[in-house]
Formats: structure tokens, sequence, C-alpha cells
């Protein structure tokens, strides 16, 4: 069976999809990933890649959209957006990488395409080659819900996917009928050219269609992969002294940015090593306590093992990579799902929340200290490890073919 697998030329959207390409193509089944920018980074796992949508320009098109509706950006911002920013966003994302795909597509003749939620191209590609499409969710966001929003903001309406991987442990997030989107905000539609037939309103559904109840869903454990590297000796071993991990985006912007100064004005209080990920130029150059060292990136999966805790912006990744280790968190609410995933870790008890001015050295001592934060970071870390592998999940895609 020939896989074809579609990402947005975005690291964050591609990782997730490594552990299944592999698995696909461990059971012998001729797999392709096609994405394009920094998301190329997916070769040095060892998987074919055809590049597609390096001429993306988020900042661009996110830059437009704030000028055309600048209450919407300020929604998404505070993570209030719901579908109404994302899905404009993603469509163009779409229409830039759709000619490529389709072509991609009729070149390969995939038997099925696996794509991100973000990836509506993927979808499309599907529907013009006649085959199944899997949607694989990535976040603790309604991976179905998303496509079926920005596919209908590019005014397409392809067939429901054949399945949807569910990698959201059902402690956290249970998508229903009312998808993983509150109508939080929602501009007043500007007309008919602004709101393409059949588009969805935030958490609306349609029977049967995309985003629709007529798709399986599989439950898969997210298996973190954050690409391949080298760790550093010293963070190797587990230190005596609880150690704190302090990450920030690999997107540009101030995720986490923010945050890790704050961690850092108030870490020679609290009596834990800190562990600073490419921290920006101007605080690495600051003058840091004893007890913080910096470093620059590192496969954060593989050192979350000694670790005591860590603080990030609320990725998808780095939250799901934390949740798999068992490791308590601190999240700083943010732009897009980052605010859901906030809410929803320290719903869960498995974590905190909390904004850069709000960061203090009590509050980071609770993050080492508060044994409930560790008893429920381990529940769901074995949550995760009950779900099914993506060898099993690889198995189920061939079986229903």
């Amino acid at each position: 069976m020939r896989v074809l697998l579609v990402s947005a030329p975005l690291l964050g959207h591609a990782f997730p999809l490594v552990p299944l390409a592999r698995a696909l193509r461990a059971a012998g089944h001729d797999v392709l990933v096609a994405t394009g920018g920094p998301a190329l980074a997916v070769r040095d796992a060892g998987i074919d890649v055809a590049e597609v949508g390096s001429s993306v320009r988020f900042g661009r098109s996110a830059l437009r959209i704030a000028l055309t509706r600048p209450r919407l950006a300020m929604a998404e911002t505070a993570g209030e957006g719901g579908l109404e920013f994302v899905s404009r966003l993603f469509a163009a994302v779409g229409e830039h990488m759709a000619g490529e795909v389709l072509s991609l597509a009729g070149n390969w003749k995939p038997d099925l395409v696996v794509h991100e939620p973000l990836a509506a191209a993927g979808a499309l590609a599907a529907a013009r080659q006649g085959v199944p499409s899997v949607v694989h969710d990535t976040s603790l966001y309604d991976g179905a819900d998303l496509t079926a929003a920005t596919v209908s903001r590019m005014g397409h309406s392809p067939p429901p996917p054949m399945a949807v991987l569910r990698t959201a442990p059902p402690s956290l997030a249970v998508f229903g009928e009312q998808g993983s989107f509150a109508p939080v905000f929602a501009e007043p539609e500007q007309g008919p050219a602004d709101r393409p037939q059949g588009h969805l309103r935030c958490a609306e559904r349609t029977e049967g269609g995309l985003g629709g109840t007529s798709a399986a869903e599989l439950p898969l454990r997210p298996v973190p992969f954050s690409g391949e590297g080298p760790v550093p000796e010293e963070l190797r071993r587990r230190p005596d002294a609880p150690r704190i991990l302090v990450s920030r985006s690999t997107v540009a912007g101030p995720g986490g940015a923010r945050t890790m100064a704050a961690v850092a004005r108030v870490a020679a209080h609290v009596d834990a090593e800190f562990v600073l990920v490419r921290p920006p130029e101007r605080l690495a150059r600051r003058p840091l306590p004893p007890n913080v060292r910096v470093t620059g990136w590192v496969p954060i999966p593989e050192i979350l093992p000694t670790c005591s805790a860590i603080v990030h912006h609320g990725g998808a990744g780095t939250l799901l990579a934390a949740l798999a280790a068992g490791v308590p968190q601190l999240i700083e609410p943010g732009a897009g799902d980052r605010a859901r995933h906030a809410r929803l870790v320290a719903e869960r008890g498995a974590g905190l929340a909390s904004s850069a001015k709000d960061v203090t050295s009590a509050l980071l001592t609770t993050l080492v200290t508060d044994p409930a934060l560790a008893e429920a970071a381990a529940e769901v870390q074995r949550e995760i490890a009950a779900m099914p592998s993506p060898q099993t999940v690889a198995q189920q895609l061939t079986d229903m073919q």
C-alpha cells in the first residue's frame, strides 16, 4: 500500500506524523511525507519526503488577517478565536499547497492519504484521487473540526475521512457533537464572499460530512518526536535537585520567551536546577543564577525522564511529550490552541497555568513539590501508555482498506 502523509510546513505539525509513518514503513508499506519549510527536518527520521509548501509565508498571511479583522486577531491572541482565525490562516496555507500536493498525488498514486488537521490539501488530494483520507489529530483539539472548517473556508466539500486518529488522552479531551470548539468568538459575516458555501460556524457539524459522525475514531498513542540529535551528557542523568526544563516555541513570535525570562528572574529562589532550551540571545547573554544553565536545541522527549517538571508555551508537541513522560508542567496560556491546552492540563491536575507576569518562586516550588500534580501527571502517563501503539493503528488502517 502507498501511503501519503501531508503536513503544513511547520515542525509542530509534521513531527507528530513521524511515529505512524515509521510504523507504516516497518509494516512494508511505501510511505511518503509531503511538507516543506522547517518541517523538511522529518527527513532526519529516515522517511522519504516530497517538498511542498515551502513558499508559504505564515507571517504575511497572519498579518493580512489581522489588518482586515483586528477584533478577530485580538481574540486569537487571547486564545479565544475559535475556528474563525485558524480556518482563515490555514485556508490560505492550503491554497498555497494545494496545487503541489494535488500534482504529487496524481504522479505518486497513493492508496491512502493521512494528513494532520490543518493540512487541508491532503483531504483535497484524497478526494481527487478517489482514495480514503485519514485525519491524524496532533493536539487537544478535534482534528476533524479543524479540517472541516479549513476546507469549508476554501470553498470545498470533500468526502468525510475514513478515520480520525485520536491522540488526546480521553481524561483531558473528549470530542462529542460539539467538537472541541465552543463559539467563543465569531465575527459578523460580511456577505457571501466572506463566507464560502458550506462554511461551518464554530462547533457546527454536518451529518456524514467532513467533521461529521461517519468516520471511525481510532485511539492512537502519541509517541513524542522532536527530531534526532545528541543529548548533552550532563542532561542524561537525573540530578540530585529537581530539574525544571524551560522551553519555547519553534515558531517565530513570543511563545514562551516571556515566561522563560520570568523563570530566570526568580530561579535563584527555587531549590531546583533550571535548563533553558534555546533561550533568546538577549536572555542568554545576561548573567544567570548558578542554578540556571542554557542549552541549544535538544530532543526534549529524551530529556524529560530526567526532569521533575517542564515550563513551556503550550505547544501540542511539548504538552503531549510531558504527559507521556508523566512530568508536571507549567503552561503559559497564549494564542491559538495554547490557552485551551493550559486550561485542560490545569483542570486535569497534571500541571499549572500561568502568565509570565504571575510566575513566582513559590509557583515554581509548587510545581516540583506538590504530590497531587505528580500523581495526576503519572495517571495521564499510564493512560497514554495504554493507548494503541502506532504499530497497532498501522495494522488497523491496513485492515480497513
